[in-house]
């Protein structure tokens, strides 16, 4: 038996390659839309009156979500990104 290189190589990225770029890039959409689908498969699969329920406390509980999202949005609209000078301490001269 034998060591395969291109085998090794081929099985996936190695640990330089898996943690380069931007996680951040896709900025959650596909999280998301996989949900949506979710919801969107939940919701036909569902006897009519449960569907109708189901989808009026999802709009509910999405509503109350952007809602919160909104006001942390706010809230570090009102803070600095970076932090202020520091505070100069004047020492009295003897």
């Amino acid at each position: 038996m034998t060591w395969d290189l291109e085998l090794a190589t081929a099985l996936g990225p190695s640990l330089a390659d898996r943690y380069a770029g931007d996680r951040y890039v896709a900025r959650g959409q596909q999280m998301a839309e996989e949900l949506a689908l979710a919801v969107l498969k939940k919701l036909k699969t569902l006897p009519l009156g449960m569907a109708e329920s189901f989808a009026s406390s999802f709009i509910k509980g999405t509503a109350s979500l952007l809602a919160q999202q909104d006001k942390k949005l706010a809230s570090r609209e009102q803070f600095p990104p970076t932090l202020p000078e520091p505070l100069v301490e004047k020492t009295p001269l003897l």
